[in-house]
């Protein structure tokens, strides 16, 4: 078993596939669509603005603060989703010893190589951003819950497009306590099983989760 574990996480992953194939897209606030075009279920950082996941679209889409920020809206490709998928994947077990896939965007990563994780953490992002055309973010820890954490706090900014988890005794994202920069809110509406005394729980024995700055990420 690993000792050290990554989850690499596509940011906005339906969106990113489809800008990869639609340059017009970039920069633009775009929703993609669920079956039907029922609701929304992808949405870019410019779009998270004014649009709520889950939102009706024949509803959303009247609202005057959706119709100013000029929301694109695409209806779903799950053979696209499906294929850039397998593409990361591909470029991701070209790189590490063992892919272990999560979802159709998160993949955990066996991160036990004699290169230094942070820095094996960037050459994945932009590997998979070079080839794969996928933005990401990764976490590390040494458990897939805290590499899971890590994540979590990447995509909470532009300013920490990568995070990491690691083992002490103290507390602190940039020397910041982590009450300040991540609600366990996060992981309770993701894994719901955990509350968020057992996530207190669970950093505060031993588990320190720091975010640190890199470049500017391209965010989707």
């Amino acid at each position: 078993m690993p000792r050290t574990f990554g989850l690499i996480d596509g940011n906005s992953f339906y969106c990113s596939c489809e800008r990869a194939f639609s340059p017009r897209l970039r920069g633009r606030a775009v929703v993609v669509l669920s079956n039907n075009d029922g609701c929304a279920v992808a949405r870019t950082s410019e779009a998270k603005v004014v649009v709520k996941m889950g939102d009706p679209w024949h509803l959303a889409r009247r609202r005057p603060e959706v119709r100013a920020a000029q929301v694109v809206w695409l209806s779903s490709n799950y053979a696209l989703y499906g294929d850039m998928s397998r593409r990361m994947y591909q470029v991701l077990a070209a790189r590490v010893a063992r892919v272990e896939p999560y979802s159709i965007d998160e993949m955990f990563l066996d991160m036990d190589t004699p290169k230094d994780a942070a820095d094996l953490a960037r050459e994945l992002r932009d590997a998979v951003r070079r080839i794969a055309k996928i933005p990401t973010c990764v976490g590390i820890g040494p458990t897939k819950t805290i590499a899971f954490y890590g994540v979590a706090l990447s995509t909470l900014s532009d300013e920490h497009p990568w995070a990491f988890a690691h083992e002490s005794r103290t507390l602190g994202l940039d020397q910041t306590n982590w009450d300040g920069a991540a609600s366990p809110v996060t992981f309770r509406d993701k894994w719901r099983p955990y509350s968020s005394a057992s996530w207190r729980a669970a950093i505060t024995q031993g588990a320190i989760v720091g975010a640190c700055p890199t470049r500017p990420a391209s965010r989707p």
